[in-house]
């Protein structure tokens, strides 16, 4: 089930999905990291703000990806809150994604609950600027496991949990528990996924003719992720294209300012300062 079913489903009929913070919580087709749409949430104050899926069933295996952007987004340092949570019938947390401000870095961590309701807690991934891969496979058993992704990397897992009482009945996404006065601002989700096998689902695949077993995967779509660039249309990168000196403007300032909550270059100036670059090219401006 694709997050685009359970945004769907949830804002336009409510079939398969609830929601909390409704007011809050929209999808649009400027919040996006593959395809149309993606989902804004939008921080105003400390209430809950995220989708719900009933989709899980008592699972005792539960594999989940997204994909979030907090560019948009004031914490601060010492503060976060939970991006996502997958619970049993009785609303106990089995396992959570949880956001938080270090100094000027945004961190996450990974949370899983034992058996006797403490949690077992992973040490900190910094997210530097831009989109992110989040996946995680939850394990129930004697003992349970909780193994992390992040941006298809591995980062520290937590083995050897003691959880097995643990099931999956419900999953929630987005400013899901925990937020603080002082955290105000959006950030995006999208192209949520879950299995409910222990198989990685892994990235998804933006441009046609980038697949994911290329050499340069991964660096072209950190690019993507950061905002630096967009491809060249028609679903492609054009991996070995030429670059011309207009696009090199525009990548450039647009690596300089990934830390934005959005970009656009300052207005150009009213002389042209280059004889083959006017104001009424798309390029001026860059």
């Amino acid at each position: 089930m694709t997050m685009k079913r359970v945004l769907f489903s949830t804002l336009v009929v409510l079939a398969v999905a609830s929601l909390a913070g409704a007011s809050d919580v929209a999808v649009d087709d400027t919040s996006e990291y593959s395809g149309t749409y993606g989902m804004k949430v939008t921080v105003t104050d400390t209430s809950p703000a995220y989708v719900e899926t009933d989709t899980p069933s008592g699972e005792t295996t539960y594999t989940f990806r997204f994909y979030v952007r907090p560019n948009c987004l004031t914490l601060a340092s010492g503060n976060g809150f939970s991006l996502f949570e997958a619970l049993d019938g009785s609303d106990n947390v089995w396992a959570r994604v949880v956001l938080e401000q270090s100094g000027s870095d945004k961190v996450v961590k990974f949370e899983g609950r034992l058996d006797g309701g403490t949690y077992s807690t992973s040490s900190s991934t910094v997210l530097p600027p831009g989109w992110h891969l989040i996946e995680v496979t939850w394990k129930a058993g004697s003992p349970g496991s909780l193994e992390a992704r992040i941006d298809n990397n591995a980062v520290e897992d937590l083995p050897s949990l003691s959880n097995s009482t643990g099931s999956i009945e419900t999953a929630r996404m987005g400013a899901v528990a925990g937020v603080d006065a002082g955290t105000s601002g959006s950030l995006l989700f999208d192209d949520f996924a879950s299995f409910r096998t222990d198989s990685v689902i892994g990235p998804v695949e933006v441009f046609g003719d980038v697949p994911t077993g290329a050499w340069f995967f991964p660096d072209v779509y950190a690019i993507y992720g950061a905002g630096v660039t967009a491809g060249c249309g028609g679903g492609n990168y054009c991996s070995y294209g030429t670059v011309n000196r207009a696009q090199m403007a525009v990548f450039i300032l647009r690596a300089e300012n990934v830390d934005e909550c959005s970009y656009a270059p300052p207005t150009g100036p009213g002389t042209p300062s280059f004889g083959d670059v006017n104001s009424g090219q798309w390029f001026y401006d860059w």
